[in-house]
């Protein structure tokens, strides 16, 4: 009998540190996905923290392309100004070499009139 009841403790006592062992691995379960979780999430933050970096940086050089490209076509116009200033003034020159050439030819048609007219 007495053995009995000692076979029934020492049985109750091996279910009793099963039960303990499977709690504890449970929880050591529990544990690591916890963990695995937390690293998961720190990666996220890491990657949305990077993709944000990035973002500004984007931005900033889309900013400083937008500042050269206007820097750019400024210059364009005013180089294409100048060249219109210069192109006027070019066709000026010519008109009045032209218009200076037709008066010469006009002044010397005229000498020869009044030479021939003198005759």
């Amino acid at each position: 009998m007495e053995q009995r009841r000692k076979e029934a403790q020492e049985e109750k006592e091996k279910e009793e540190k099963k039960k303990l062992e499977r709690e504890k691995k449970e929880e050591e379960r529990k544990l690591r996905q916890e963990q695995i979780l937390h690293q998961e999430t720190e990666q996220r933050l890491k990657d949305l923290e990077k993709r944000r970096e990035d973002l500004v940086r984007q931005k900033a050089e889309a900013e400083e392309k937008k500042l050269r490209d206007r820097e750019i076509a400024r210059e364009k116009m005013e180089k294409d100004r100048e060249f219109k200033l210069k192109e006027a003034e070019f066709k000026k020159i010519q008109d009045e070499k032209k218009h200076a050439k037709e008066a010469a030819s006009f002044d010397d048609e005229m000498s020869q009139v009044q030479a021939f007219l003198k005759t």
